[in-house]
């Protein structure tokens, strides 16, 4: 099962996938990403307005443990990353 869920991530990483820069303190090295922008609506009121996230998922075997306040970047824009999730 788990050689199954191994192939489907690499599956969904290789054809949804993008290149981008891992730079930690010590090194920088290219990682494969998923790159997710969900936007939310929020209402205040009668007023409406739209909030922008961005999520990057970046596989395990890419990188052990992500740090925060280190660097991905993709497609020459610079991401801070603020919560890592493992």
């Amino acid at each position: 099962m788990f050689r199954d869920i191994k192939r489907l991530f690499a599956d969904c990483f290789a054809h949804l996938g993008q290149q981008a820069l891992y730079e930690s303190k010590d090194k920088s090295y290219m990682v494969q990403i998923l790159k997710q922008q969900p936007d939310k609506l929020y209402e205040i009121g009668e007023g409406q307005f739209v909030g922008e996230i961005l999520i990057l998922e970046v596989s395990i075997f890419d990188v052990l443990q992500p740090v925060v306040d280190t660097v991905l970047q993709v497609n020459k824009k610079i991401t801070k990353i603020v919560q890592a999730v493992s």
